[in-house]
């Protein structure tokens, strides 16, 4: 903003800083003094350019604007031009004192210089000052000065800018400066002239029938004469427009940027709730007794959702490139361990395809460095799998040199090279876009999304770096960037070398909150905790988890964030609120269960009084290790309850040899599951005698819809067939005739096999 309001000043304009050294000028400025841009007048000294003859007089203006803490009157100075070749020019100067300037929140000096002399190039006729300067602000375009006495009188006027407004007519026989204006703009000017008349500079912005102007009073202090005081009227209406919709433009660039990041982040939650439990149900279907079709069918299921997590974990970092939001964390590191880390990372994909994986390296490269060595990891680890990906035989060498070194970075060249199908120069061009893959006819097994190259461009580009490809095809391509990195003596280099998974022990001495509104993912903590012999409490609402907590009763609250009635934040404010009179060592540990993977969202859980979080979807492994992580000395118990056996596995009502095979017969895993048929069913009965009486058959086709799946694998026949005639009814239309006698018989039939199981399930 103060760049713009002294460049629409004619006369040269600049802002020292406390040292005296430049910090901005305006454009009349930098042609006045021989510069070609703002930036080369930048940093300048006041003594660089003022004629060495007239030193003395800047050093007497600093001293006396220290001393007097005032607007000195104006002083004649020689000034000094950037190009020899133009001599040095004359101007009377003005110099103010800025308090808490904007830019540098910190004392500033304000020169303002008018022109006393100047040489036309082939010395063409002269003008006289006075002359010049009358041409000058009678030619620019809404501005006007005025030389104001104490008694209001126009001393001198240069500009015809209130005239054009139609402010006032051409005669003021007396000249006085209120003449000047309509009765709104005096009211605007009265209080500034006031401020004025303290030898205190000031300036205004205001509008007048959707024009802007900008005034600025600076009064001169003659001390032997009477007090003058210089008023410059300037019509911005054009560069207000201008800055108006430039601001206008950045607000919409804002709020189209803040929706992305908004929609990204609302797909990515949506995304990854109902993955957390198509991973989870797949890891657990997986230790259940499976045929080998079967087992090909999960594998499947598993590498698709391993794929689908990879595109949104990529969208969301292209996301964040895009809208600038990604942040560098750099840490000491060192090539030979990245490198053995990726190696171990990609050593299976490699070697099932038979492929050398060669690891090469410089030894000048091999000392600590700092840099972001995640991010260097990650768009290594995207180029090798690319590699392994396009090469059927042959070698993957990931390689690192030397290219150049100062006294405090080093110039370090990474390439990835294969083997492979190679890339022709017409794909070479699109292949860094997003969403584009190489087309080499080949088989259909070359998959992926398209963005792994994009990712791996933006975040070198991000790291101070190009990526570049070299390839010749049918004989391999080699990727390759180059980063400045720092030199560093410390020896606590990061590594992310795999810790050995210790030995699973019952945990059955600690007790756990655990707190979603998903059935789905209730019924998945169950199985897993049941599974390893953690002891639980379930609550699938925020007000459900604030009901069960107290101080001291669980060692961990294992915690979804989103839920409708009341927050996963709100639960952790009510958590720690009910600690802190407590006992100490009753400080419960709260893991966040999230499908939210932006950064700042998570650093937010964490300053909220969460501990951890647990991203979804996560594995059975991952909630056993967050929990083990937080509980490891309590005492374990090896001791496991044998499988008890069902009264009866099948009767009339209902079959559970089904269910059995799912579970391998283990009695606590198949209990758990038909509990939860008891609890689901009986709210299913509740709700359709509810929507019977409302007339809301729609709905109640929806149930039996729900219903139907659940039915069938329990075996429970005469239900299933009911429940299906009204899902054929009044889910898909195919007959809308109101049956409530259907619906009484079902809920009938469907009751009698719940109480039935509910007998055999009995300790």
């Amino acid at each position: 903003m103060e760049a713009i309001t002294i460049n629409t000043i004619p006369n040269p304009i600049i802002i020292y800083d406390a040292e005296w050294k430049v910090l901005e000028a305006n454009s009349a400025a930098c042609i006045a003094f021989g510069f070609s841009d703002e930036e080369l007048l930048k940093g300048k000294d006041v003594f660089s350019l003022v004629h060495k003859d007239d030193h003395w007089k800047v050093r007497n203006l600093q001293r006396e604007l220290t001393e007097i803490n005032h607007l000195q009157p104006g002083v004649t100075l020689l000034h000094r031009n950037n190009n020899s070749h133009i001599h040095s020019a004359k101007y009377m100067s003005q110099f103010t004192k800025m308090v808490d300037y904007p830019s540098i929140n910190s004392l500033a000096w304000m020169e303002s210089a008018i022109g006393l002399e100047e040489t036309e190039r082939n010395n063409e006729k002269k003008y006289s000052d006075e002359e010049n300067f009358r041409i000058l602000s009678e030619n620019i375009p809404g501005l006007e000065m005025f030389l104001i006495d104490k008694n209001l009188h126009v001393q001198c006027k240069l500009g015809r800018e209130t005239l054009k407004q139609g402010w006032h007519n051409r005669h003021n026989e007396e000249n006085e400066f209120f003449g000047f204006f309509t009765p709104q703009v005096i009211s605007i000017l009265q209080p500034l002239l006031e401020i004025a008349l303290n030898q205190t500079p000031v300036s205004r912005e205001f509008s007048i029938r959707n024009k802007y102007f900008s005034v600025s009073l600076i009064p001169l202090n003659q001390q032997k004469a009477e007090p003058f005081f210089v008023v410059v009227l300037q019509n911005i209406t054009d560069t207000k427009l201008a800055e108006n919709k430039l601001k206008l433009s950045m607000q919409k660039a804002e709020q189209a940027n803040q929706a992305k990041d908004h929609f990204v982040a609302k797909m990515s939650h949506e995304i990854r709730t109902p993955l957390n439990a198509i991973s989870g149900f797949t890891e657990q279907l997986n230790n259940t007794r499976l045929t080998k079709k079967q087992a090909g069918y999960l594998e499947v299921v598993k590498n698709s959702s391993r794929h689908l997590l990879t595109i949104i974990d990529d969208i969301l970092i292209l996301s964040k490139i895009e809208s600038g939001n990604i942040e560098l964390d750099e840490i000491p590191f060192n090539v030979t361990d990245v490198f053995n880390e990726i190696d171990h990372i990609l050593e299976i994909k490699y070697k099932k395809k038979g492929l050398t994986f060669k690891v090469s390296v410089d030894k000048f490269a091999n000392t600590p460095l700092l840099g972001d060595v995640s991010k260097i990891k990650q768009v290594l680890i995207n180029l090798a799998n690319n590699a392994i990906k396009f090469t059927a035989k042959g070698e993957i060498g990931l390689r690192a040199t030397l290219t150049d070194q100062k006294a405090q970075h080093k110039k370090i060249r990474f390439e990835v090279s294969d083997t492979g199908v190679g890339i022709s120069p017409q794909e070479i061009k699109n292949i860094f876009k997003p969403f584009k893959q190489v087309n080499n006819n080949i088989d259909s097994n070359f998959t992926g999304c398209g963005l792994g190259l994009t990712i791996s461009k933006d975040l070198v580009a991000t790291m101070g770096g190009t990526l570049s490809v070299d390839s010749t095809p049918g004989q391999g391509s080699t990727f390759a960037f180059t980063l400045v990195l720092k030199k560093t003596t410390s020896k606590s280099l990061v590594k992310d070398n795999p810790v050995p998974k210790p030995k699973k022990t019952s945990l059955k001495n600690i007790k756990v909150l655990f707190v979603d509104d998903d059935p789905i993912n209730i019924l998945l903590g169950k199985i897993i905790l049941k599974r390893n012999k953690i002891p639980a409490d379930f609550a699938n609402s925020g007000a459900g988890a604030i009901k069960k907590f107290a101080p001291g009763k669980y060692h961990i609250v294992l915690l979804d964030i989103n839920m409708p009635d009341i927050s996963g934040l709100d639960v952790t404010q009510h958590i720690r609120d009910a600690e802190t009179t407590a006992n100490p060592s009753h400080k419960t540990v709260i893991v966040a269960m999230t499908a939210n993977a932006v950064k700042r969202y998570l650093k937010q859980y964490l300053k909220s009084g969460i501990n951890s979080i647990l991203l979804k979807p996560y594995s059975e492994e991952a909630l056993y290790q967050k929990i083990i992580k937080y509980c490891p000395d309590i005492p374990s118990n090896q001791e496991v309850r044998p499988n008890k056996l069902f009264t009866k596995i099948r009767s009339e009502l209902y079959d559970l040899t089904d269910l059995l095979k799912i579970t391998k017969g283990d009695y606590e895993f198949t209990t758990l599951m038909l509990n939860t048929f008891v609890e689901n069913g009986e709210n299913i009965i509740q709700r359709i005698e509810a929507l019977l009486l409302q007339n809301e058959y729609d709905e109640i086709g929806e149930l039996a819809h729900k219903l139907i799946p659940t039915l069938d694998q329990l075996r429970i026949k005469k239900a299933f067939h009911l429940f299906k005639k009204i899902e054929n009814l009044y889910l898909y239309k195919n007959n809308m005739e109101k049956d409530a006698e259907l619906i009484r018989a079902s809920i009938k039939e469907l009751r009698a096999a719940i109480e039935a199981i509910k007998q055999n399930i009995k300790p």
